[in-house]
C-alpha cells in the first residue's frame, strides 16, 4: 500500500507546491551576486528538490516509520519550476556588458 492515503496526497501535494516555490526563490535571491550563468537555474533547483524532499519525508514519516519515499510528491512541482525557471531564464551578465557598450 502506498505511503500516502488520497486526502494525505493533496495536502502532501500542496505543501510540496508551496514548499518547492518558497524555497526556490529563497535560493535564487541567496544567489543573486554569484555569476554561474546558466548553471544558477540547475544548482538552484537542485538544492530545492532535495531540501523540499527532506522536508516532506520529515512532515510523513512518524515516531515509528520514516518513509523515505514520500518525498517523491516534491518531484513534479520541482521539475515543472525547474522548466519555467529554463524558459525564462536570461544571462545578466551579457546583457549588463552589452548595455554598458552600447551606453559608451
Amino acid at each position: 500500500m502506498h505511503v500516502l492515503g488520497a486526502t494525505d496526497f493533496l495536502v502532501t501535494l500542496a505543501i510540496s507546491v508551496a514548499s518547492t516555490f518558497l524555497v526556490s526563490r529563497v535560493l535564487f535571491l541567496l544567489m543573486r551576486a554569484r555569476v554561474m550563468g546558466i548553471r544558477k537555474v540547475a544548482v538552484v533547483n537542485g538544492a530545492s528538490f532535495v531540501i523540499c524532499y527532506i522536508l516532506l519525508v520529515i512532515w510523513c514519516s512518524t515516531s515509528a516509520k520514516i518513509y523515505w519515499f514520500a518525498g517523491h510528491v516534491a518531484f513534479a512541482p520541482q521539475t515543472l519550476l525547474y522548466i519555467y525557471d529554463l524558459l525564462h531564464w536570461s544571462d545578466e551578465d551579457v546583457e549588463a556588458n552589452e548595455a554598458a557598450e552600447l551606453d559608451s
